[in-house]
């Protein structure tokens, strides 16, 4: 019985075959892992939004006046807007009796991170850590955050780029946040505050802004 060879055209064919099934298997390779990649991120992406609606959902909707003393004995209200930061004080759960139902929150941007601080007493004096805190990184990748503030004049709303509780008396009606990540994307966040009317605050009674 004679044995028969493969001839030199047979296994260049052969091998162009196993070329183009091994091309082919390394593209949907690359396919697949491209789209895990993409689903991953949007995922983290998603993950993180979820965490930040959560934290302005309940921070931003509960906010109100709340007033302590400084050093100088004068009374403040612990609220801060300004362009790329802010501190206010929210209604919270109480999870233990010895926790009361107010936290302190300040919500920032730190090393291209959104954090937020929380405190169990107001936030009065720059760079002061008497007091404990919580710190949490709620998103990363942040390349910018910013805030606008809303406030009612002559029966319409004005938008601000910083609020002076001192000087305005009272919250903003509304806060927007605004956060830029590295890969281009931007979201908004919008959330009217609670305790805080027109003619009131939580526990007072004001005048009308002139």
């Amino acid at each position: 019985m004679t044995r028969r060879s493969f001839t030199l055209i047979e296994m260049v064919v052969s091998l162009g075959i196993l070329l183009m099934i091994l091309t082919i298997s390394a593209m949907a390779l690359s396919v697949v892992q491209r789209t895990w990649k993409s689903t991953a991120d949007h995922e983290a992406s998603l993950k993180q939004y979820r965490t930040i609606d959560l934290i302005v959902d309940v921070a931003f909707r509960n906010a109100i006046p709340f007033y302590w003393r400084d050093r100088n004995n004068k009374e403040v209200m612990i609220f801060s807007g300004e362009p790329d930061a802010v501190t206010l004080a929210y209604l919270h759960r109480i999870n233990d009796r010895r926790e009361g139902g107010i936290r302190f929150l300040r919500l920032f941007r730190q090393n291209r991170r959104l954090i937020a601080e929380y405190r169990k007493l107001p936030f009065l004096y720059d760079g002061a850590e008497e007091f404990e805190f919580e710190r949490e990184v709620i998103a990363e990748n942040v390349t910018d955050l910013s805030f606008i503030y809303a406030d009612r004049r002559d029966d319409r709303l004005e938008w601000l780029e910083s609020w002076d509780a001192e000087q305005m008396k009272n919250l903003p009606l509304a806060i927007q946040m605004e956060v830029r990540f590295s890969d281009g994307t931007q979201q908004n966040w919008l959330r009217r505050t609670a305790g805080n009317g027109q003619f009131q605050e939580w526990g007072r009674r004001l005048k009308t802004q002139k």
